[in-house]
């Protein structure tokens, strides 16, 4: 038996493929490379996170609420799955790769910061993390970290793991007639509620307030009233929807114009950018119209496939490459490590994300619809298999590094113990203190004075 609560209402549709969301999820990452390779006319592209906030909600929530209307249950173990078949193979790429280039090249004070950083990353923690920073962070005493673009993840994850239970539990204690509307209620109070704290905290502390998840709930809650009322949105009429995806659009293409480095966020301004993902969402229910039709053109579509590829490598190449071109790069430069960009995501995306998310021995146990997943306690990978997987991945990543330090021993930018690098990977302290001097290649990357630089910075 699984954890049914009763279906009496017809289940909300299953979400079909749209080309539009992924065209949109193009623009979205398009937004913030070009905003972190300071093309100057996009100084607000850091807004394309908050669109992605809005399509995740969007989809995600669409997936589940299918389900729990169909079912009366959510499957916590699949869910789980899913996300870390969907999540993990890229990421845990790009740090292992971040943390050898960093014992490869940088200086052992530099090392032992990335490692950290590393270390929080893979547990999708880095929004606490640099949060905890605090100002500190945004200070020339610490170099921007080049995983420092990990915290939008954790904020993703950090409100997947409150969703699908708080869906599950609905579902066994309201009737199934009322439990839409519970949910409704949920998500419009989260809304709400996330939104003001989101408007209070922005003046007060602009640092924890970017990084909150509490401050970027509302967000992620949009998406998922709109996955609500996704069943509705094709009766609107084609003049409102040609209206909504023009709106839209401008809203996006304005903030990204508009806003910079000084611009108080995410507070009440990220409403443009929000609304602006959520009317093109809404506005291609039915199928593409107006405006929205660019996001259908099949680069945009392909890109929109690697998006999340694009993301994962986009920050690691362009701090790490200070390194070799400084601070002020040239338009060639640029060119050359967006290229470099490309290239990895690519590569990544076939190499890696497809390859495991097709795994026959990982989606076997998706086939099964029989078999309820309890919280975790049942399935193929469930909560516990994940945790483990996480820790595998920090422990290869440790004995990588470890090798890097043996191939290069002669190099004294490096701890002359690898032991100290597996310590900060792995473990809750700090690695001995070295006697030697070290020199911070990113020093380029810190250069830039003044705090609107710094914080243009921390939006990653």
């Amino acid at each position: 038996m699984g954890l049914v609560a009763g279906a009496s209402s017809p289940p909300l549709p299953r979400l079909s493929p749209r080309a539009d969301v992924q065209g949109l999820r193009a623009l979205a990452v398009a937004m913030v490379i070009f905003d972190h390779a300071a093309v100057p006319w996009l100084r607000g592209g850091f807004v394309g996170v908050d669109v992605f906030f809005v399509v995740s909600g969007f989809l995600i929530s669409a997936l589940l609420l299918h389900e729990v209307t169909a079912t009366g249950r959510v499957r916590i173990g699949h869910f789980y799955a899913r996300r870390a078949r969907r999540i993990l193979p890229a990421a845990t790429v790009v740090l292992v790769a971040t943390s050898v280039f960093a014992a490869l090249e940088l200086s052992t004070t530099k090392v032992v910061e990335i490692v950290q950083d590393v270390r929080w990353a893979a547990f999708f923690a880095a929004n606490v993390h640099f949060a905890r920073l605090g100002t500190d962070y945004f200070e020339q005493d610490r170099a921007v970290s080049p995983v420092q673009h990990f915290w939008s993840l954790a904020v993703e994850e950090q409100f997947y793991l409150v969703w699908p239970v708080l869906l599950l539990v609905v579902a066994l204690v309201v009737a199934a007639r009322g439990m839409l509307r519970v949910v409704t209620v949920l998500l419009c109070g989260t809304w709400l509620l996330s939104l003001i704290w989101s408007v209070v905290l922005t003046p007060r502390s602009p640092t924890a307030s970017y990084f909150s998840s509490a401050t970027r709930a509302w967000e992620l809650a949009t998406g998922a009233l709109l996955a609500l009322v996704g069943h509705l949105l094709p009766r609107m009429p084609r003049l409102v929807r040609h209206v909504l995806s023009a709106l839209g659009l401008v809203g996006l293409v304005v903030a990204a114009v508009s806003y910079d480095s000084s611009t108080p966020f995410p507070g009440w301004r990220a409403l443009l950018p929000v609304l602006g993902a959520a009317a093109l969402l809404a506005a291609g229910a039915a199928g593409e119209v107006g405006a929205g039709r660019l996001l259908t053109l099949s680069p945009l579509r392909y890109v929109g496939d690697i998006s999340y590829s694009l993301y994962l490598w986009h920050w690691p190449v362009l701090v790490l490459g200070a390194k070799y071109v400084g601070d002020s790069r040239s338009t060639m430069e640029t060119v050359v490590m967006l290229s470099v960009v490309l290239a990895l995501s690519v590569c990544s995306y076939h190499l890696v994300e497809n390859p495991v998310r097709r795994f026959k021995a990982l989606t076997a146990g998706e086939r099964r619809r029989d078999r309820p997943a309890r919280l975790g306690l049942e399935g193929r990978l469930e909560g516990g298999d994940v945790e483990r997987a996480l820790q595998e991945v920090l422990r290869i990543g440790a004995e990588l590094v470890a090798g890097a330090r043996r191939v290069r021993a002669e190099d004294d930018l490096l701890p002359s113990d690898p032991v100290s690098i597996v310590v900060v990977m792995i473990g809750n302290r700090d690695p001995p203190r070295q006697d030697r001097p070290s020199e911070d290649h990113l020093e380029a990357s810190r250069s830039q004075s003044g705090r609107s630089a710094r914080v243009r910075e921390s939006r990653a």
